[in-house]
């Protein structure tokens, strides 16, 4: 080993390395807002991250406390999550995704529906992870990735994959 260089390792246990988490967790997502959200079966806990906490009053369920998921397949056991940054968040499922307004932490109407169709060059189904890239919008001729989350900056065509041509802020 390298004099003064501490190894890190990886991966580590959910349990004992974030405070108050227990795993595994079905799927998780920045809010962008200091707080996280992990989802595991039917509930969900919205973790501090400055102060490393659950919030009081987690975990809650998912059915009741997230607009428009009642009655769909996101009442329970998601697939992954992924912060678009552009005030969505989408939610996969199987072959269905969601998109949820993070102001207002609602499923978006005409939701869920079938990735198949709607994400260029993406898993029709199955989706076991997802991240931002930092891609927020696939535009005629290129697309386009958050400027330090205050704006929007062009990409040419062919920098970097275009995997999502559902656009709506």
């Amino acid at each position: 080993p390298l004099d003064g260089v501490i190894p890190l390792v990886y991966p580590r246990a959910i349990a004992g390395n974030w405070t108050g988490v227990t795993g595994p967790v079905d799927a998780a997502v920045n809010w962008g807002n200091g707080k996280a959200y992990l989802f595991k079966g039917g509930e969900y806990i919205r973790h501090d991250i400055a102060a490393d906490t659950i919030d009081p009053g987690y975990p809650k369920p998912i059915k009741g406390n997230w607009g428009g998921v009642d009655g769909t397949i996101f009442e329970s056991d998601l697939d992954a999550t992924v912060n678009w940054g552009n005030g969505k968040v989408y939610w996969f499922k199987g072959d269905q995704y969601g998109r949820v307004d993070v102001a207002t932490k609602a499923l978006d109407p005409g939701y869920p529906r079938p990735i198949a169709g709607n994400w260029n060059g993406v898993f029709t189904s199955g989706i076991s992870a997802a991240v931002e890239w930092p891609m927020a919008a696939v535009a005629a001729g290129g697309f386009n990735v958050p400027a330090n989350r205050s704006g929007q900056q062009a990409v040419p065509t062919g920098t970097a994959p275009a995997l999502h041509k559902e656009i709506s802020p």
